[in-house]
């Protein structure tokens, strides 16, 4: 990433006190075409900075989620994921009205396609277009890694597995990755959130269910669905199940699934490579234009 094609601005959130959200802006500042990227649990807006080079002729806008960077730190407790939807919801409606913003379009990865489907439900935001990366509204606890983690009554077929994945969080997902283990990898670590955050993170997540959310919108933006057949923190199946739901209440839908990819591995399938299926980055330039 580098640092001079990316200017930093901090926002003073208008409902929380004294609380403060990062905003990250690269490409073309003059463009109408307004592209906001929310990044995954366990990570912070770095991971979605891999988008900005085959984006250069957009306004991106990248938007720290609370307890990581310069955004304010928040409690846990016995809080849930709306501590963070509601937080990118004050931010980003006052990037919406201060540069008078008709539209925008949104990428969500993992959590941050829930924290959009809330955005959503709010109803006051110009959101044109929605992509769900390796995301959903809800995550079905026996069918992901990180849910097992941390659900009591879940079966434990993995027990000694998951116990090593308590101690070492990050290197664990990371050794469950795909790209990783590429001899040309780059460094992940670097994405990665402090291990406080990480573990609210998780909790918030396998904890949120926004799938009532979509009854509640009132106008639906163009949906792309893109996961990862192997994702096994949040299964393609979940990333489903959100489709299906928008799809009965009239919203336009799309999927598209890449065999042999896991949860953080779109940055292996960002590029459309000769003789391949269309790569993530062409996938939504297609979409948004249409």
């Amino acid at each position: 990433m580098n640092k001079q094609n990316f200017k930093t601005q901090l926002y003073q959130l208008n409902n929380y006190e004294n609380e403060q959200s990062e905003v990250i802006y690269a490409g073309n500042p003059n463009s109408k075409e307004v592209i906001v990227f929310i990044h995954g649990a366990l990570l912070t807006y770095k991971i979605m900075t891999m988008f900005a080079p085959y984006m250069r002729e957009y306004k991106l806008i990248f938007i720290n989620c609370p307890s990581r960077g310069k955004s304010s730190e928040i409690e846990r407790d016995n809080h849930t994921l709306d501590d963070y939807s509601e937080r990118v919801y004050d931010v980003l409606s006052q990037i919406v009205t201060e540069q008078q913003l008709s539209e925008i379009k949104v990428v969500g990865y993992s959590m941050g396609g829930m924290i959009a489907t809330r955005l959503l439900k709010f109803n006051t935001l110009p959101i044109s277009h929605l992509i769900y990366l390796n995301s959903a509204a809800k995550i079905t606890p026996d069918g992901s890694m990180l849910a097992r983690l941390f659900t009591s009554d879940s079966k434990r077929d993995i027990l000694k597995d998951e116990i090593n994945a308590v101690k070492n969080l990050p290197q664990y997902i990371l050794d469950k990755t795909i790209f990783a283990q590429k001899e040309n990898a780059i460094e992940l670590f670097q994405f990665v959130a402090p291990i406080k955050t990480i573990i609210t993170d998780i909790l918030y997540t396998i904890n949120a269910d926004y799938l009532p959310d979509i009854e509640e919108i009132e106008t639906f933006p163009k949906i792309l669905f893109m996961s990862g057949k192997e994702d096994q923190i949040i299964p393609y199946t979940d990333s489903l199940a959100t489709l299906e739901q928008f799809k009965a209440y009239g919203g336009t839908t799309k999927e598209i699934v890449y065999e042999g990819i896991g949860h953080l591995d779109f940055p292996s399938v960002l590029e459309t490579k000769p003789d391949q299926e269309l790569g993530v980055v062409d996938h939504i330039k297609q979409w948004i234009q249409e």
